[in-house]
């Protein structure tokens, strides 16, 4: 037999499927749904959980569970280069704030780019919905690679302007709870980050970027494409 939260599963998915909630639609609120699937909040809670993790629905917060509307066009996966928010998220974001800051290279980033770097640029780029923030970057570029190009240039075309000339990226992917911390806005006490590093990589197989990407893990998934 079914455990009960798959029943319950099972009966909002009926309904997400006859379009008694279209796509874009607000779902009834916890205690409405479990009156109307015959069970209890606490099921209800668990089958809305892996409603969220099957793409099915989306979580907003403030806001409530809302019907997930099929991306026609498939996000590349972590296998092409560029922008790993872009790939990861899959609530879409409206807009992003960037923050830009010239600065000395500390001996991280000579490490990272070797001893005859001078200086660096910072980029914070915070990824919204609304009021909500999705997930944000934070990115060392090397000063010699893009200090030419203009601060405004790099805030209106961040992505184009850091991958345009790189050959290969590598990315660590890590899930952890340590990393709350570094959340700008305070998160749900279960709620976890999705961490990335990436190191930018140009043809001469030089480093010209080192990025940390940041997503709240219920919000993303990554796909990879094996191949034989």
């Amino acid at each position: 037999m079914k455990k009960a939260y798959v029943q319950a599963y099972d009966r909002i998915v009926e309904m997400l499927e006859d379009n008694t909630y279209p796509p874009g639609s607000a779902l009834p609120t916890e205690v409405r749904l479990a009156q109307m699937v015959g069970t209890s909040r606490m099921t209800v809670r668990q089958a809305l959980d892996l409603l969220q993790a099957d793409g099915k629905i989306e979580k907003r917060k403030g806001s409530g569970n809302y019907v997930t509307v099929p991306n026609t066009e498939l996000n590349p996966g972590m296998n092409q280069l560029g922008n790993p928010i872009d790939k990861c998220l899959r609530t879409p974001y409206d807009r992003t704030v960037v923050e830009y800051e010239k600065e000395e290279a500390n001996s991280f980033a000579r490490n990272m780019f070797g001893g005859n770097t001078e200086d660096i640029i910072s980029v914070y780029v915070y990824y919204y919905r609304g009021d909500e923030l999705l997930a944000y970057t934070y990115a060392m570029l090397r000063g010699d690679v893009f200090g030419l190009v203009p601060e405004e240039e790099i805030r209106a075309d961040f992505t184009n302007i850091l991958y345009q000339n790189a050959r290969r990226a590598l990315i660590e992917i890590q899930f952890s709870a340590d990393r709350r911390s570094l959340w700008p806005v305070k998160l749900k006490a279960d709620e976890r980050i999705l961490f990335m590093t990436e190191h930018v990589i140009e043809k001469r197989k030089k480093v010209i970027a080192v990025n940390k990407h940041y997503l709240r893990q219920g919000l993303c998934r990554i796909l990879l494409e094996a191949v034989k």
